[in-house]
């Protein structure tokens, strides 16, 4: 899968492995701080074995497009804190699938606002070729889509 973009709003940028359905062995990374990004996709975690493993922080799926919440991460937001991983939420964008992306910036707040605060990390905006599980017009619109038409999109949604 060619990915596009990994967006980070307001400017913070994290150098790690990503590791979302297994965690890495760290003579696997090449940066200083461990983080992973996780979804439902991952079912359970087991928390207190990412924090033991080493890893620092966690951006946790909160929403895709619009209406689609990802029905674990209140749960994973509060156990990666409790197990004293920074935590921040992300949202899995659909540009090619919603034509108005303000209605998913929407989306992403009424899924992860009582997360954008102070104590959890910056939320995260994650634009990509969709799965191709996903519909195949918008996979190919994705595919075809220009950095100019994603720039336009984006600050739409979290400018």
């Amino acid at each position: 899968m060619k990915i596009i973009a990994l967006l980070s709003i307001l400017s913070f940028y994290f150098a790690s492995v990503l590791a979302a359905s297994s965690y890495a062995d760290e003579a696997t990374c090449h940066a200083g701080v461990l983080g992973i990004d996780v979804s439902k996709n991952q079912r359970h975690i087991d928390w207190e074995k990412v924090a033991n493993g080493g890893y620092k922080f966690a951006f946790i799926k909160a929403s895709e497009g619009i209406g689609y919440p990802d029905k674990n991460f209140a749960e994973n937001i509060k156990s990666a804190s409790v197990n004293t991983l920074l935590a921040g939420p992300y949202h899995f964008a659909r540009p090619a699938a919603n034509e108005n992306p303000e209605d998913e910036a929407e989306w992403f707040l009424q899924a992860a606002g009582d997360y954008i605060k102070r104590g959890y990390l910056r939320p995260v905006l994650d634009v990509e070729i969709p799965p191709s599980s996903y519909p195949q017009a918008e996979i190919e619109q994705m595919e075809t889509m220009s950095d100019s038409d994603l720039q336009d999109w984006v600050p739409c949604v979290f400018g």
